[in-house]
Protein backbone atom coordinates (compact mmCIF):
# COMPACT_ATOMS: atom_id res chain seq x y z
CA UNK A 1 0.00 0.00 0.00
CA UNK A 2 1.19 3.26 -0.68
CA UNK A 3 3.07 5.11 2.22
CA UNK A 4 0.70 7.72 2.69
CA UNK A 5 -2.67 5.73 2.56
CA UNK A 6 -4.41 6.16 5.53
CA UNK A 7 -6.09 2.76 7.84
CA UNK A 8 -10.13 3.48 7.03
CA UNK A 9 -12.20 1.03 9.14
CA UNK A 10 -11.47 -0.01 12.85
CA UNK A 11 -11.05 -3.43 13.38
CA UNK A 12 -14.79 -5.40 13.36
CA UNK A 13 -16.02 -2.93 10.65
CA UNK A 14 -15.60 -5.70 8.09
CA UNK A 15 -14.39 -5.96 4.29
CA UNK A 16 -12.51 -3.03 2.81
CA UNK A 17 -10.83 -2.90 -0.58
CA UNK A 18 -7.10 -1.82 -0.19
CA UNK A 19 -6.61 -1.53 -3.82
CA UNK A 20 -7.84 0.15 -7.19
CA UNK A 21 -6.86 0.17 -11.00
CA UNK A 22 -6.51 3.48 -12.49
CA UNK A 23 -7.06 3.14 -16.52
CA UNK A 24 -5.12 6.28 -17.95
CA UNK A 25 -7.15 6.39 -20.84
CA UNK A 26 -6.31 6.66 -24.67
CA UNK A 27 -2.90 8.35 -23.70
CA UNK A 28 -1.37 5.34 -22.43
CA UNK A 29 -3.38 2.74 -24.53
CA UNK A 30 -4.59 1.78 -21.16
CA UNK A 31 -6.27 -1.88 -21.28
CA UNK A 32 -6.16 -5.53 -19.77
CA UNK A 33 -6.86 -8.17 -21.87
CA UNK A 34 -7.38 -11.98 -21.93
CA UNK A 35 -7.89 -15.05 -24.80
CA UNK A 36 -9.62 -17.65 -22.94
CA UNK A 37 -8.37 -21.20 -23.98
CA UNK A 38 -11.85 -22.91 -23.37
CA UNK A 39 -15.57 -21.54 -24.16
CA UNK A 40 -17.56 -21.55 -21.04
CA UNK A 41 -21.09 -20.21 -20.82
CA UNK A 42 -22.20 -17.82 -23.10
CA UNK A 43 -25.42 -17.22 -22.42
CA UNK A 44 -25.36 -17.39 -18.95
CA UNK A 45 -22.85 -15.23 -16.49
CA UNK A 46 -23.24 -12.25 -14.17
CA UNK A 47 -20.07 -9.30 -14.19
CA UNK A 48 -19.79 -6.83 -11.11
CA UNK A 49 -17.37 -4.07 -10.37
CA UNK A 50 -17.04 -1.04 -8.37
CA UNK A 51 -16.59 2.18 -10.78
CA UNK A 52 -15.09 5.36 -10.46
CA UNK A 53 -15.74 7.92 -13.21
CA UNK A 54 -13.30 10.18 -14.17
CA UNK A 55 -13.67 11.13 -17.08
CA UNK A 56 -17.13 12.09 -19.59
CA UNK A 57 -17.22 12.03 -22.92
CA UNK A 58 -15.46 10.60 -25.98
CA UNK A 59 -15.66 6.55 -26.38
CA UNK A 60 -18.14 6.16 -23.39
CA UNK A 61 -16.88 3.97 -20.55
CA UNK A 62 -15.94 0.18 -21.18
CA UNK A 63 -16.32 -2.45 -18.77
CA UNK A 64 -16.23 -5.75 -20.24
CA UNK A 65 -15.84 -6.45 -24.04
CA UNK A 66 -15.23 -9.64 -25.94
CA UNK A 67 -15.31 -10.78 -29.68
CA UNK A 68 -13.39 -11.84 -32.83
CA UNK A 69 -13.08 -7.80 -34.71
CA UNK A 70 -14.95 -4.93 -34.01
CA UNK A 71 -18.05 -5.86 -36.25
CA UNK A 72 -18.63 -8.89 -34.04
CA UNK A 73 -18.59 -8.16 -30.12
CA UNK A 74 -20.44 -7.94 -26.93
CA UNK A 75 -19.38 -4.97 -24.86
CA UNK A 76 -20.97 -3.88 -21.51
CA UNK A 77 -20.26 -0.19 -21.61
CA UNK A 78 -21.37 3.58 -20.81
CA UNK A 79 -22.42 5.78 -23.22
CA UNK A 80 -21.26 9.30 -23.09
CA UNK A 81 -22.94 10.05 -26.83
CA UNK A 82 -25.81 11.78 -27.89
CA UNK A 83 -27.89 8.33 -26.88
CA UNK A 84 -30.64 9.78 -30.09
CA UNK A 85 -31.17 6.32 -32.05
CA UNK A 86 -28.85 3.86 -30.04
CA UNK A 87 -28.26 2.84 -26.31
CA UNK A 88 -29.32 5.74 -23.87
CA UNK A 89 -26.69 8.27 -22.81
CA UNK A 90 -24.55 7.96 -19.53
CA UNK A 91 -26.60 4.54 -18.84
CA UNK A 92 -25.25 1.17 -18.26
CA UNK A 93 -25.75 -0.16 -21.87
CA UNK A 94 -25.26 -4.20 -22.68
CA UNK A 95 -25.10 -4.20 -26.74
CA UNK A 96 -24.21 -7.48 -29.05
CA UNK A 97 -23.27 -6.74 -32.55
CA UNK A 98 -23.01 -9.02 -35.13
CA UNK A 99 -21.92 -8.20 -38.74
CA UNK A 100 -21.45 -4.44 -38.15
CA UNK A 101 -24.98 -4.36 -37.21
CA UNK A 102 -26.54 -4.47 -33.65
CA UNK A 103 -28.34 -7.88 -32.83
CA UNK A 104 -29.91 -6.72 -29.50
CA UNK A 105 -29.16 -4.21 -27.26
CA UNK A 106 -30.49 -3.66 -23.72
CA UNK A 107 -29.79 -0.53 -20.94
CA UNK A 108 -30.35 -0.14 -17.26
CA UNK A 109 -32.89 3.09 -16.89
CA UNK A 110 -30.49 6.06 -15.16
CA UNK A 111 -27.61 8.20 -15.74
CA UNK A 112 -24.15 7.62 -14.33
CA UNK A 113 -22.29 11.11 -14.19
CA UNK A 114 -21.39 11.36 -10.71
CA UNK A 115 -17.63 11.25 -10.34
CA UNK A 116 -17.20 12.56 -6.33
CA UNK A 117 -17.54 8.64 -5.51
CA UNK A 118 -18.08 5.18 -6.42
CA UNK A 119 -20.02 3.18 -8.31
CA UNK A 120 -20.88 -0.66 -7.63
CA UNK A 121 -22.47 -2.20 -10.85
CA UNK A 122 -23.96 -5.71 -11.28
CA UNK A 123 -25.67 -6.96 -14.91
CA UNK A 124 -26.72 -10.51 -14.51
CA UNK A 125 -27.55 -12.26 -17.86
CA UNK A 126 -29.65 -15.19 -18.66
CA UNK A 127 -30.50 -15.61 -22.09
CA UNK A 128 -32.17 -19.24 -21.44
CA UNK A 129 -34.90 -17.70 -19.22
CA UNK A 130 -38.24 -16.98 -20.67
CA UNK A 131 -37.91 -13.05 -18.92
CA UNK A 132 -35.38 -10.68 -17.15
CA UNK A 133 -32.78 -12.05 -19.35
CA UNK A 134 -30.74 -9.12 -18.17
CA UNK A 135 -31.05 -7.54 -15.41
CA UNK A 136 -29.08 -4.59 -13.42
CA UNK A 137 -28.23 -2.91 -9.94
CA UNK A 138 -26.44 0.16 -9.46
CA UNK A 139 -25.30 0.46 -5.62
CA UNK A 140 -27.94 -2.31 -4.71
CA UNK A 141 -31.03 -0.45 -6.83
CA UNK A 142 -32.44 -2.67 -9.41
CA UNK A 143 -32.54 -0.43 -12.43
CA UNK A 144 -35.47 -0.49 -15.18
CA UNK A 145 -34.36 -2.07 -18.74
CA UNK A 146 -34.94 -1.02 -21.63
CA UNK A 147 -34.46 -2.99 -24.89
CA UNK A 148 -33.59 -1.25 -27.92
CA UNK A 149 -33.79 -4.81 -29.37
CA UNK A 150 -34.53 -7.02 -27.57
CA UNK A 151 -31.95 -10.02 -26.38
CA UNK A 152 -32.79 -12.64 -28.22
CA UNK A 153 -33.56 -16.25 -26.29
CA UNK A 154 -30.77 -19.16 -26.54
CA UNK A 155 -28.41 -16.74 -28.37
CA UNK A 156 -25.00 -16.84 -27.65
CA UNK A 157 -22.70 -13.46 -26.26
CA UNK A 158 -19.32 -13.40 -27.05
CA UNK A 159 -18.92 -13.21 -23.07
CA UNK A 160 -16.67 -16.42 -22.07
CA UNK A 161 -16.00 -17.31 -25.93
CA UNK A 162 -12.51 -17.82 -26.91
CA UNK A 163 -12.34 -14.86 -28.75
CA UNK A 164 -10.31 -11.49 -27.05
CA UNK A 165 -11.75 -10.37 -24.39
CA UNK A 166 -10.61 -6.67 -23.20
CA UNK A 167 -11.22 -4.81 -19.84
CA UNK A 168 -11.12 -0.45 -20.66
CA UNK A 169 -11.43 -1.19 -24.14
CA UNK A 170 -14.14 -0.77 -26.75
CA UNK A 171 -14.27 -3.82 -29.10
CA UNK A 172 -16.48 -1.89 -31.65
CA UNK A 173 -13.74 0.83 -31.39
CA UNK A 174 -10.68 -0.08 -30.98
CA UNK A 175 -8.59 2.58 -30.82
CA UNK A 176 -10.85 4.20 -28.08
CA UNK A 177 -10.00 3.40 -24.27
CA UNK A 178 -11.18 4.17 -21.08
CA UNK A 179 -10.21 7.10 -18.49
CA UNK A 180 -11.70 5.31 -15.41
CA UNK A 181 -10.92 3.34 -12.10
CA UNK A 182 -11.88 -0.24 -11.26
CA UNK A 183 -12.23 -2.63 -8.28
CA UNK A 184 -13.14 -5.76 -7.45
CA UNK A 185 -13.81 -6.75 -10.87
CA UNK A 186 -15.48 -10.10 -10.91
CA UNK A 187 -16.97 -12.59 -13.26
CA UNK A 188 -19.24 -14.97 -12.86
CA UNK A 189 -19.21 -18.10 -15.71
CA UNK A 190 -22.88 -19.35 -15.94
CA UNK A 191 -24.42 -17.76 -13.02
CA UNK A 192 -27.13 -15.62 -13.31
CA UNK A 193 -27.41 -13.96 -10.18
CA UNK A 194 -31.05 -13.04 -8.20
CA UNK A 195 -30.23 -9.83 -6.34
CA UNK A 196 -26.42 -8.00 -5.96
CA UNK A 197 -26.34 -9.35 -2.39
CA UNK A 198 -23.40 -11.45 -3.18
CA UNK A 199 -21.47 -8.18 -3.74
CA UNK A 200 -22.63 -6.22 -1.09
CA UNK A 201 -25.10 -4.61 1.76
CA UNK A 202 -26.58 -1.90 2.23
CA UNK A 203 -25.40 0.63 5.38
CA UNK A 204 -25.66 4.16 4.99
CA UNK A 205 -24.19 3.61 1.50
CA UNK A 206 -23.99 0.20 -0.33
CA UNK A 207 -20.90 -1.30 1.35
CA UNK A 208 -18.82 -4.36 -0.69
CA UNK A 209 -18.44 -7.63 0.77
CA UNK A 210 -15.61 -9.40 0.07
CA UNK A 211 -15.78 -11.43 -3.14
CA UNK A 212 -14.46 -14.92 -2.11
CA UNK A 213 -16.74 -18.20 -1.90
CA UNK A 214 -18.42 -17.50 -5.43
CA UNK A 215 -19.28 -19.86 -8.25
CA UNK A 216 -16.70 -18.63 -10.64
CA UNK A 217 -17.36 -21.39 -13.43
CA UNK A 218 -14.74 -21.71 -16.20
CA UNK A 219 -13.52 -18.33 -17.17
CA UNK A 220 -14.75 -16.49 -13.90
CA UNK A 221 -12.69 -14.03 -12.21
CA UNK A 222 -11.73 -11.61 -9.49
CA UNK A 223 -9.82 -8.76 -10.36
CA UNK A 224 -8.56 -6.73 -7.16
CA UNK A 225 -5.69 -5.55 -8.23
CA UNK A 226 -3.49 -6.24 -5.20
CA UNK A 227 -0.22 -6.98 -7.25
CA UNK A 228 1.67 -3.63 -8.77
CA UNK A 229 3.45 -5.95 -10.73
CA UNK A 230 0.67 -7.90 -12.33
CA UNK A 231 -2.62 -5.77 -12.59
CA UNK A 232 -4.46 -8.26 -13.87
CA UNK A 233 -3.77 -10.92 -11.27
CA UNK A 234 -7.01 -13.43 -11.08
CA UNK A 235 -7.47 -13.85 -7.41
CA UNK A 236 -10.50 -15.79 -8.02
CA UNK A 237 -8.51 -18.95 -7.88
CA UNK A 238 -9.40 -20.00 -10.76
CA UNK A 239 -5.84 -18.57 -12.11
CA UNK A 240 -7.53 -16.58 -14.92
CA UNK A 241 -4.78 -13.91 -15.02
CA UNK A 242 -5.26 -10.74 -17.76
CA UNK A 243 -2.69 -9.11 -19.17
CA UNK A 244 -2.14 -5.26 -18.91
CA UNK A 245 -1.47 -2.78 -21.39
CA UNK A 246 -0.29 0.27 -20.86
CA UNK A 247 -1.37 0.30 -17.18
CA UNK A 248 1.94 0.27 -15.02
CA UNK A 249 2.36 -0.43 -11.04
CA UNK A 250 1.91 3.20 -10.40
CA UNK A 251 -1.19 2.85 -11.23
CA UNK A 252 -2.37 1.07 -8.38
CA UNK A 253 -4.58 3.25 -6.37
CA UNK A 254 -5.15 3.71 -2.91
CA UNK A 255 -8.28 5.35 -4.17
CA UNK A 256 -11.28 2.99 -3.38
CA UNK A 257 -14.93 2.16 -2.30
CA UNK A 258 -14.33 2.26 1.31
CA UNK A 259 -11.84 5.11 1.20
CA UNK A 260 -12.71 7.90 -1.40
CA UNK A 261 -9.78 10.28 -2.21
CA UNK A 262 -10.33 13.48 -3.79
CA UNK A 263 -9.73 13.89 -7.64
CA UNK A 264 -9.90 16.80 -10.04
CA UNK A 265 -13.73 17.43 -10.77
CA UNK A 266 -14.99 17.18 -14.24
CA UNK A 267 -18.19 18.25 -13.06
CA UNK A 268 -16.18 21.45 -12.12
CA UNK A 269 -13.20 22.21 -14.45
CA UNK A 270 -12.09 23.99 -17.83
CA UNK A 271 -9.02 21.95 -19.33
CA UNK A 272 -8.62 19.14 -20.14
CA UNK A 273 -8.74 16.05 -17.58
CA UNK A 274 -6.18 13.31 -17.84
CA UNK A 275 -4.99 9.93 -15.25
CA UNK A 276 -7.56 9.15 -13.45
CA UNK A 277 -8.70 13.00 -13.13
CA UNK A 278 -5.62 13.86 -11.39
CA UNK A 279 -3.92 15.74 -14.58
CA UNK A 280 -5.40 19.36 -15.45
CA UNK A 281 -3.67 20.06 -19.13
CA UNK A 282 -3.99 23.53 -20.71
CA UNK A 283 -3.88 24.97 -23.70
CA UNK A 284 -3.36 28.91 -24.59
CA UNK A 285 -6.01 29.51 -22.44
CA UNK A 286 -5.86 29.51 -18.83
CA UNK A 287 -7.40 26.29 -17.37
CA UNK A 288 -8.68 25.89 -13.24
CA UNK A 289 -9.71 23.17 -11.93
CA UNK A 290 -11.70 22.36 -8.25
CA UNK A 291 -11.39 19.21 -6.35
CA UNK A 292 -14.44 16.85 -5.72
CA UNK A 293 -13.90 16.55 -1.41
CA UNK A 294 -13.89 19.49 0.93
CA UNK A 295 -10.94 19.28 3.35
CA UNK A 296 -12.63 17.62 6.64
CA UNK A 297 -9.47 18.10 8.94
CA UNK A 298 -6.08 19.70 8.22
CA UNK A 299 -5.25 18.25 5.03
CA UNK A 300 -2.21 18.13 2.88
CA UNK A 301 -2.18 18.01 -1.16
CA UNK A 302 0.35 18.60 -3.79
CA UNK A 303 1.19 19.18 -7.79
CA UNK A 304 3.23 18.34 -9.99
CA UNK A 305 4.23 20.99 -12.67
CA UNK A 306 4.71 19.84 -15.98
CA UNK A 307 6.80 22.69 -17.19
CA UNK A 308 7.35 26.01 -18.05
CA UNK A 309 8.68 26.76 -20.93
CA UNK A 310 7.70 30.61 -21.24
CA UNK A 311 6.79 33.18 -20.15
CA UNK A 312 3.24 33.12 -20.41
CA UNK A 313 3.17 29.43 -18.93
CA UNK A 314 1.51 29.08 -16.06
CA UNK A 315 1.11 26.85 -12.86
CA UNK A 316 -1.00 27.18 -9.90
CA UNK A 317 -2.03 25.67 -6.28
CA UNK A 318 -4.86 27.31 -4.08
CA UNK A 319 -8.53 27.09 -2.16
CA UNK A 320 -11.53 28.14 -3.81
CA UNK A 321 -14.65 29.39 -2.97
CA UNK A 322 -17.06 27.17 -5.60
CA UNK A 323 -18.50 30.51 -7.25
CA UNK A 324 -14.53 31.31 -8.32
CA UNK A 325 -14.13 31.37 -12.06
CA UNK A 326 -12.28 28.59 -13.47
CA UNK A 327 -10.65 30.95 -15.88
CA UNK A 328 -8.69 33.94 -15.81
CA UNK A 329 -5.54 32.70 -13.92
CA UNK A 330 -5.23 32.17 -10.33
CA UNK A 331 -3.38 35.48 -9.39
CA UNK A 332 -6.48 37.73 -11.13
CA UNK A 333 -9.21 35.80 -9.56
CA UNK A 334 -11.48 36.72 -6.99
CA UNK A 335 -12.47 34.29 -3.91
CA UNK A 336 -9.32 31.74 -4.79
CA UNK A 337 -5.68 32.38 -2.26
CA UNK A 338 -3.03 30.33 -3.63
CA UNK A 339 0.30 30.78 -5.55
CA UNK A 340 1.23 30.45 -9.24
CA UNK A 341 4.19 30.33 -10.80
CA UNK A 342 5.16 31.71 -14.16
CA UNK A 343 8.90 33.41 -14.87
CA UNK A 344 7.49 35.55 -11.31
CA UNK A 345 6.27 33.67 -8.16
CA UNK A 346 3.19 35.53 -7.25
CA UNK A 347 1.11 35.15 -4.19
CA UNK A 348 -2.66 35.98 -4.32
CA UNK A 349 -5.03 36.73 -2.52
CA UNK A 350 -9.02 37.49 -2.99
CA UNK A 351 -7.69 38.50 -7.17
CA UNK A 352 -4.81 40.99 -5.15
CA UNK A 353 -1.73 39.24 -6.36
CA UNK A 354 2.36 40.35 -4.89
CA UNK A 355 5.53 38.60 -5.28
CA UNK A 356 9.41 38.79 -6.39
CA UNK A 357 10.63 36.81 -9.35
CA UNK A 358 10.73 33.18 -9.16
CA UNK A 359 10.45 30.41 -11.12
CA UNK A 360 9.29 26.44 -10.68
CA UNK A 361 11.07 23.79 -13.04
CA UNK A 362 9.85 21.34 -14.46
CA UNK A 363 8.85 18.47 -12.08
CA UNK A 364 8.76 21.01 -9.38
CA UNK A 365 6.02 19.83 -6.43
CA UNK A 366 3.93 22.69 -5.45
CA UNK A 367 2.11 22.21 -1.94
CA UNK A 368 -0.22 23.36 0.14
CA UNK A 369 -1.35 22.41 3.99
CA UNK A 370 -4.67 23.88 5.51
CA UNK A 371 -6.65 23.90 8.27
CA UNK A 372 -10.21 24.63 8.59
CA UNK A 373 -10.55 24.89 11.84
CA UNK A 374 -7.58 27.97 12.25
CA UNK A 375 -8.38 29.43 9.01
CA UNK A 376 -4.28 29.07 8.35
CA UNK A 377 -2.87 27.85 4.99
CA UNK A 378 0.87 27.35 3.80
CA UNK A 379 1.94 27.36 0.27
CA UNK A 380 5.42 25.54 -0.67
CA UNK A 381 7.55 24.46 -3.39
CA UNK A 382 9.52 21.33 -2.86
CA UNK A 383 9.43 21.59 0.52
CA UNK A 384 10.09 25.06 0.84
CA UNK A 385 6.87 27.05 2.47
CA UNK A 386 6.27 30.74 2.38
CA UNK A 387 5.11 33.40 5.05
CA UNK A 388 2.86 36.08 4.10
CA UNK A 389 5.23 38.15 2.62
CA UNK A 390 6.66 35.82 0.19
CA UNK A 391 9.95 35.08 2.38
CA UNK A 392 10.46 31.46 3.23
CA UNK A 393 10.03 31.44 7.14
CA UNK A 394 6.91 29.44 6.77
CA UNK A 395 6.53 26.24 8.86
CA UNK A 396 2.73 24.20 8.61
CA UNK A 397 4.60 21.62 11.17
CA UNK A 398 4.68 23.94 13.87
CA UNK A 399 2.15 26.51 12.73
CA UNK A 400 4.59 29.11 12.27
CA UNK A 401 4.04 32.56 9.84
CA UNK A 402 1.30 31.15 7.31
CA UNK A 403 0.72 31.91 3.85
CA UNK A 404 -2.82 32.99 4.53
CA UNK A 405 -4.60 33.76 7.72
CA UNK A 406 -8.12 33.86 9.10
CA UNK A 407 -9.72 32.00 5.99
CA UNK A 408 -13.21 30.46 6.35
CA UNK A 409 -16.21 29.07 4.55
CA UNK A 410 -16.33 26.31 1.73
CA UNK A 411 -13.03 26.55 0.19
CA UNK A 412 -11.94 23.70 -2.38
CA UNK A 413 -8.50 22.73 -3.55
CA UNK A 414 -7.88 24.78 -6.81
CA UNK A 415 -5.28 24.12 -9.55
CA UNK A 416 -4.35 26.74 -12.58
CA UNK A 417 -2.81 25.89 -15.50
CA UNK A 418 -1.90 27.83 -18.52
CA UNK A 419 0.30 26.56 -21.45
CA UNK A 420 1.09 23.40 -19.12
CA UNK A 421 -0.02 20.37 -17.05
CA UNK A 422 0.11 19.92 -13.49
CA UNK A 423 -0.47 16.65 -11.81
CA UNK A 424 -2.19 16.71 -8.46
CA UNK A 425 -1.91 14.26 -5.58
CA UNK A 426 -4.18 14.02 -2.72
CA UNK A 427 -2.68 11.39 -0.85
CA UNK A 428 -4.02 7.96 -3.34
CA UNK A 429 -0.44 7.65 -4.62
CA UNK A 430 3.00 8.27 -2.91
CA UNK A 431 3.88 11.71 -1.90
CA UNK A 432 6.72 13.23 -3.33
CA UNK A 433 6.87 14.74 0.30
CA UNK A 434 6.69 14.16 3.79
CA UNK A 435 3.26 15.72 5.06
CA UNK A 436 3.77 18.11 7.23
CA UNK A 437 2.77 17.27 11.10
CA UNK A 438 -0.25 16.77 12.30
CA UNK A 439 -1.66 17.33 8.23
CA UNK A 440 -3.76 14.36 5.79
CA UNK A 441 -4.53 13.06 2.76
CA UNK A 442 -7.31 14.88 1.59
CA UNK A 443 -10.33 11.31 1.25
CA UNK A 444 -13.18 10.00 3.71
CA UNK A 445 -11.09 7.94 5.95
CA UNK A 446 -9.19 10.92 7.56
CA UNK A 447 -12.69 13.44 6.82
CA UNK A 448 -14.27 15.01 9.99
CA UNK A 449 -17.98 13.30 10.81
CA UNK A 450 -19.98 16.19 9.58
CA UNK A 451 -23.62 17.01 9.48
CA UNK A 452 -24.78 17.02 5.91
CA UNK A 453 -25.78 21.31 5.26
CA UNK A 454 -29.40 21.55 4.34
CA UNK A 455 -29.80 24.75 3.15
CA UNK A 456 -27.27 27.95 0.87
CA UNK A 457 -26.98 30.18 -1.54
CA UNK A 458 -24.70 30.23 -4.54
CA UNK A 459 -23.55 32.70 -6.73
CA UNK A 460 -25.31 31.52 -10.10
CA UNK A 461 -24.35 32.28 -13.82
CA UNK A 462 -27.27 31.52 -15.89
CA UNK A 463 -25.33 28.73 -17.63
CA UNK A 464 -26.15 24.99 -18.56
CA UNK A 465 -22.78 24.71 -16.96
CA UNK A 466 -23.50 26.12 -13.24
CA UNK A 467 -21.75 26.11 -10.02
CA UNK A 468 -21.12 22.62 -7.80
CA UNK A 469 -22.08 22.55 -4.36
CA UNK A 470 -20.28 20.96 -1.72
CA UNK A 471 -22.61 20.16 1.26
CA UNK A 472 -21.16 17.07 3.08
CA UNK A 473 -23.95 14.73 1.84
CA UNK A 474 -26.24 13.69 -1.19
CA UNK A 475 -29.65 15.57 -0.99
CA UNK A 476 -32.71 13.56 -2.02
CA UNK A 477 -35.39 16.41 -2.46
CA UNK A 478 -33.76 20.24 -4.17
CA UNK A 479 -35.78 23.45 -3.85
CA UNK A 480 -33.44 26.52 -5.19
CA UNK A 481 -35.19 30.02 -5.01
CA UNK A 482 -38.18 28.47 -3.56
CA UNK A 483 -38.31 26.32 -7.05
CA UNK A 484 -38.63 22.00 -6.76
CA UNK A 485 -35.90 20.85 -8.41
CA UNK A 486 -35.84 17.79 -11.23
CA UNK A 487 -33.35 15.71 -11.05
CA UNK A 488 -31.22 15.71 -14.19
CA UNK A 489 -33.07 18.60 -15.68
CA UNK A 490 -32.36 21.46 -13.07
CA UNK A 491 -29.32 19.51 -10.94
CA UNK A 492 -27.42 16.40 -10.52
CA UNK A 493 -27.20 14.76 -7.29
CA UNK A 494 -24.27 13.76 -6.22
CA UNK A 495 -22.05 11.97 -3.29
CA UNK A 496 -21.64 15.16 -1.27
CA UNK A 497 -24.01 17.97 -2.92
CA UNK A 498 -25.23 19.26 -5.74
CA UNK A 499 -24.06 20.55 -9.44
CA UNK A 500 -26.84 22.79 -11.31
CA UNK A 501 -27.18 22.47 -14.82
CA UNK A 502 -29.65 24.56 -15.90
CA UNK A 503 -29.41 28.29 -17.41
CA UNK A 504 -32.54 28.99 -15.94
CA UNK A 505 -32.91 32.40 -13.92
CA UNK A 506 -35.31 30.07 -11.40
CA UNK A 507 -32.77 27.96 -10.69
CA UNK A 508 -29.18 29.64 -11.71
CA UNK A 509 -29.85 33.40 -11.91
CA UNK A 510 -27.03 35.37 -12.22
CA UNK A 511 -26.56 36.90 -8.11
CA UNK A 512 -26.97 34.98 -5.00
CA UNK A 513 -29.62 31.71 -5.00
CA UNK A 514 -31.07 30.11 -2.27
CA UNK A 515 -31.10 26.85 -1.73
CA UNK A 516 -32.75 23.88 0.48
CA UNK A 517 -32.45 20.01 0.47
CA UNK A 518 -33.56 17.40 2.32
CA UNK A 519 -30.28 15.58 3.38
CA UNK A 520 -29.80 11.62 2.83
CA UNK A 521 -26.88 10.01 3.43
CA UNK A 522 -23.88 11.62 4.76
CA UNK A 523 -20.69 11.52 2.74
CA UNK A 524 -18.88 9.51 5.61
CA UNK A 525 -20.86 7.77 8.41
CA UNK A 526 -19.91 6.40 11.39
CA UNK A 527 -16.94 4.93 13.06
CA UNK A 528 -16.00 2.95 10.18
CA UNK A 529 -16.07 5.91 8.28
CA UNK A 530 -18.45 4.52 5.56
CA UNK A 531 -18.28 6.73 2.30
CA UNK A 532 -20.94 7.12 0.49
CA UNK A 533 -21.86 6.70 -3.24
CA UNK A 534 -21.74 7.94 -6.46
CA UNK A 535 -25.34 8.77 -7.10
CA UNK A 536 -27.68 7.55 -10.15
CA UNK A 537 -29.45 10.45 -11.78
CA UNK A 538 -32.64 10.35 -13.84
Amino acid sequence: MPINAIPLLIPGCGYKIDYAARFRGSAATAYLYRTPVVAGNRRVFTYATWLRRTAIGGAGCQLLGAGPDASNATILYLNDGAGAGGPEQYAVNLLHIVGGAIAWAVYGLGKLRDQAGWYHIVVSVDLTAASNKVRMWVNGAELSIVALTGAVTNSDTFISSTNQHWISRRHDAPSAYNDQMLADNVLLDGVQVSSPASFGALANAWTPKQPSGLAFGPNGFCLEFRNPAAMGADTSGQGNHWTASGVLSTDQMADTPTNVFATLDPLDTVGTLSNGALTLTAGASHCGSRATLLPGGNVYFEATVAALTSVSAQAGIGLSRPQASLTGGLNTIANIWGMVWTNTRWRSVNGTSSGPAATAAAGAVMQMAFSPMTGDCWVGLDNVWFDSANGTTGNPSTGANPTFTALSGDLVPFFDAYGNAVTANFGQRPWAFTPPSGFKALCTGAATLAMPTASGAFTGNLNAAGPRIHCDGSPTSLTINGNPVIWGTHALKLADGFKVISPLAAYNASGPNAWVAVMGSKIVTGDCRIPNNAQVNP
